[in-house]
């Protein structure tokens, strides 16, 4: 009986272990307003990338989950009526820089 305390203990820290890295995955690719597949292929390509969505990390958060923060960790649609959910605004770059 006292060998399972052990096996559970040990398959709950594992467990906890992926979750955390799968959530610490995808806050860093909302807050830099990537996908997967570009956050793949930079790994890959071992280049830096900064996606020209990238509007900074509250804008970025503001975009996914909206402006109300009441609502971010309710399961519930937040609308937000500046998208459209397939145009979304774009950082410009100067040409001197």
């Amino acid at each position: 009986m006292f060998y399972i305390i052990p096996v559970v203990y040990t398959g709950t820290l594992i467990f906890l272990f992926i979750i955390a890295n799968f959530l610490r995955f995808h806050l860093n690719l909302a807050i830099n307003n990537n996908t997967t597949l570009e956050d793949l292929r930079a790994k890959r390509d071992n280049v830096s990338i900064t996606s020209q969505y990238d509007m900074g990390t509250q804008n970025n958060w503001e975009q996914i989950f909206g402006k109300n923060k009441c609502l971010w960790f309710l399961p519930i649609e937040s609308r937000n009526e500046e998208y459209d959910g397939v145009n979304y605004p774009r950082r410009h770059y100067d040409d001197d820089d």
